[in-house]
């Protein structure tokens, strides 16, 4: 422990490591509010729409869930960034202590990445998503065919944003780890040839 607090190096990788640990958890709380928050107010409008038989209600109701769900998408991928990044930190930890201590991140990408809780999660928010927006082209129908045929452009262009923006998220991770480690050679290899030139 005490060679630990004496390697400088060392002691800047595990705090970045904490500070990154923590902005993940922060918004792994963010999401659920998000989410909950959009969930609430859409089941909140479904109900007030079915019961007071308020049907032009249900018309924004699509746009809302996206809102709610793509600044949930959005938040995601800012956080499998971090993890991605914070397994290139738990290599040069690992590196530096000649073990491997650190395995979190590692182990929670496996246990995440392409899972089938995963996969099923998100299928379900892609359904409830279409049936939002069934419900709401049912209604847009009613203004004419030109109205609903507008509603219909702009559901499909929402579909197709958040299943594009989901399988990004697939390989989010995997890319800040290949960034990081990139741009960690390169900070290395720059550093060893500025100590070579110092010392020629």
């Amino acid at each position: 422990m005490t060679e630990m607090k004496e390697d400088p190096k060392l002691q800047v990788l595990l705090n970045e490591y904490n500070a990154v640990t923590q902005e993940i958890n922060m918004r792994i709380r963010l999401n659920q509010t998000i989410i909950g928050f959009g969930a609430a107010i859409l089941g909140a409008a479904l109900t007030l729409g079915v019961k007071e038989k308020i049907t032009e209600i249900l018309l924004p109701a699509p746009l809302v869930f996206f809102m709610a769900f793509f600044v949930g998408l959005f938040n995601t991928n800012g956080m499998l960034s971090l993890g991605g990044y914070k397994r290139y930190l738990e290599e040069r930890i690992n590196r530096t202590l000649g073990e491997n201590i650190l395995m979190r991140a590692e182990i929670s990408r496996k246990l995440i990445e392409g899972h089938f809780i995963t996969i099923v999660l998100y299928s379900s928010y892609v359904l409830v998503f279409g049936l939002t927006l069934l419900i709401s082209l049912q209604e847009w129908l009613k203004y004419g065919i030109i109205v609903f045929m507008g509603s219909l452009v702009i559901g499909a262009f929402l579909s197709t944003t958040l299943i594009m923006s989901m399988i990004k998220l697939t390989k989010t991770s995997s890319k800040a780890l290949e960034w990081a480690r990139q741009e960690g050679n390169q900070t290395i290899a720059g550093s060893s040839g500025d100590d070579a030139g110092r010392s020629a």
